[in-house]
This record gives structure tokens, C-alpha cells and sequence, in this order.
């Protein structure tokens, strides 16, 4: 087999080489010309250039009214997966489409005398039928439908009050979860339990609202859970602020009534002067008739719960019923700069309307 030729012998056959000697100075004047005949080949080989259409000159400019086709709505693949109802904002509330039942009395309580609320579950005293113990429930009767808000710490004292009232745990249609501390939920699991054959029969079935990240071991036992990332509204009347707050976030009620708004706290673990502000934030015409529940103020100092009195009444809260975790200086500053309009709250203690006046 013949060797390959080297790169040697290829240069020299082929016809440009004369080229590649060739000094550099003997090379840059033919630089232009090549440069020249480029630029007229590219001009040459152009396509012609579209000529916009004029926009008119005088008129309004008139926008596209073409709305984009929207997305379907795809039902939840599970209950516990449920899309939360409307939500609100402090510009703009939207009424919830969950219809009330049919009732024979007035279509809304603000219209009437029909708002109660019943402390269930309390560390506090009131009703000596009643067991008492750390933690914090309320049973509101609202529009024909019932809310619990929070499940105290005990499911075995909460059942126990609701037989000593004559309370129906079968009559609940929504749980409201403040936030995941046990003296709030520790009672879920056995007022569900109690529940669940009515609505394995075709009765009410509890839907269990929770601040976005709960562990919702709701779940387990086949209620519907709903995840609330933003204030809205649960019921006709009756609204969540939404989770406030950071790190422990939690969520309080506001129920609108004849006598103005009412705020029911669990805990107030971000604050409670920030919980009212949010809720008065969504409501800035109404007034607050009442803020009662968990103020959280246990170790504060009686100028510190001084200072949270004197921005109740600049939020124009009318009546004050700090309870829970409130602590005992609470119960002692607030009746002496609210007088008659600080309500002592405590286990078996009821509210209505009438007594907002």
C-alpha cells in the first residue's frame, strides 16, 4: 500500500499556495475590494422590507375586548382537598354563594334577634353545670346553621357541656380551627367521632376549616377539611379573618349582626389589637359591637393591657370579654375602663344580640 501523502505535498498541489506566501503588504490592498463585493451581494440577495400599516392619527385608541377562554374548574379529586369559598380583601368583600337553609325566621340575624354564642369550653367558671378546664370553645347559632369555633383541650368535657346544655354535637355544621395548639383542637377527634353517623346516614356532614399548613388529622376520620390561606367568608354572615400573623399564624371569627360586628378569638397568639385591626380592616364602615375569647395577654404588664384597652376603644370596640388565656389582670383592668360593658365570660356563659345594646 502506498504511504499517504503528507501535509507537505498537499500544499504544494494545491492552487492557492502562491497565495499563503505571499507577504502581508501584497494582501491589504485587496482587503476593500473583497469587503465591497460582499456588502453587494448581501444587498442584492435582501428581501424587501414590509411596510407597516399606518396607524389613524386622530380617534381613541381602542383596546381588544377579546377575553381569554377560562380555565375549567376542576372538581376537588378528594373532600379533604376542597376549594375554600369566597374570598375577601380589604377593598373588595365577596359574598359567599354557600346558601343558608330555609328557615321561618328573618333571611340574615342582622335582621333580627336570632345570634347567639354559648362558651362551652373554658378554664374560667360560669355555669356550675359545667366542667371547666384549660382551653378555649364557643357554640355560635347564626342563620339557621352552627359553628363551633375551636374544640378546647378535653373531647370528653366538650361532649359533656353540649349534653348539660341540650346541645345537639350532630346539629354542627362547621368547626373553625383558630390554630394548632391542643387546648383548642384536642376535642375535634371525639366531636367528630359523635358526628359521623349522622352523616354516614345522610345527615350533616361537619366541614373543618383550618389555617393554610394545618395537619388536618380531620381528614382521618371523613370530614371535609378546608385549607383558609385568605380571610373569607364560611357562612352568609359569618367570615374568617384568614390566618394573621407569622410563625404561629391564626384565624378569628367575625360574624356581622344588628348591633355591628362580633370578634371571637381563640388565642390571639399575633396579637389581639392586631386580630382587630384585620377584622375591622375588611368591615372599616361597621362597628365592633364585641371582641371576646383568648386575648392571649397572661404575662403582660397592667400598663402593656392599659395600653391594648386604650386601642380597643380608639378601634371603637364597644364591649370587651376577655377569657382563656386572658390571665387575671385582664379580668380585673378591663371591667374597671369598660364598666358595664365588659362581659365576664366563662364556661356555659351565653351571648345574644340582645345583650349588645
Amino acid at each position: 500500500m502506498m504511504p499517504e501523502p503528507d501535509d507537505r505535498r498537499i500544499l504544494a498541489s494545491w492552487p492557492g499556495r502562491d497565495a499563503l506566501s505571499t507577504p502581508p503588504r501584497l494582501l491589504a490592498p485587496t482587503f476593500p475590494i473583497l469587503l465591497g463585493l460582499l456588502l453587494a451581494l448581501l444587498t442584492a440577495c435582501r428581501l424587501p422590507t414590509p411596510v407597516p400599516t399606518a396607524a389613524p392619527t386622530t380617534g381613541p385608541t381602542i383596546e381588544s375586548t377579546a377575553v381569554p377562554p377560562a380555565a375549567p374548574s376542576a372538581a376537588p379529586a378528594t373532600l379533604a382537598a376542597a376549594t375554600p369559598p369566597a374570598t375577601i380583601s380589604p377593598t373588595a368583600r365577596v359574598r359567599s354563594t354557600r346558601a343558608a337553609p330555609a328557615t321561618t325566621g328573618p333571611a340574615s340575624p342582622s335582621e333580627g334577634e336570632d345570634m347567639s354564642l354559648t362558651v362551652l369550653f373554658d378554664n374560667n367558671p360560669h355555669d356550675p353545670a359545667l366542667r371547666t378546664g384549660w382551653g378555649f370553645a364557643a357554640w355560635l347559632e347564626y342563620g339557621g346553621q352552627t359553628v363551633l369555633l375551636d374544640t378546647g383541650a378535653d373531647g370528653a368535657i366538650l361532649l359533656e357541656n353540649m349534653a348539660a346544655l341540650g346541645l345537639d354535637p350532630e346539629a354542627v355544621d362547621v368547626v373553625v380551627l383558630s390554630h394548632n395548639h391542643g387546648d383548642h383542637t384536642g376535642g375535634l377527634d371525639r366531636l367528630l367521632e359523635a358526628n359521623a353517623a349522622a352523616c354516614a346516614g345522610g345527615g350533616k356532614c361537619v366541614t373543618v376549616y383550618v389555617p393554610a399548613g394545618f395537619p388536618a388529622r380531620a381528614r382521618t376520620v371523613g370530614a371535609t377539611v378546608v385549607e383558609v390561606d385568605a380571610a373569607l367568608e364560611i357562612l352568609p354572615g359569618v367570615w374568617s379573618t384568614g390566618p394573621v400573623g407569622s410563625g404561629l399564624v391564626e384565624q378569628a371569627l367575625v360574624v356581622e349582626t344588628a348591633r355591628g360586628l362580633l370578634v371571637v378569638t381563640g388565642c390571639a397568639h399575633p396579637g389581639i389589637v392586631m386580630i382587630v385591626q384585620t377584622a375591622k380592616g375588611f368591615f372599616p364602615e361597621e362597628k365592633i359591637a364585641l371582641v371576646m375569647g383568648g386575648f392571649h395577654i397572661l404575662d403582660n404588664t397592667d400598663e402593656e393591657i392599659l395600653g391594648i384597652i386604650a386601642e380597643f376603644k380608639s378601634l371603637g370596640v364597644r364591649y370587651a370579654a376577655p377569657s382563656h388565656c386572658s390571665g387575671e389582670r385582664a379580668r380585673k383592668l378591663f371591667p374597671r375602663e369598660y364598666g358595664k360593658r365588659f362581659i365576664t365570660l366563662g364556661a356555659g356563659m351565653v351571648i345574644t344580640e340582645e345583650r349588645l345594646k
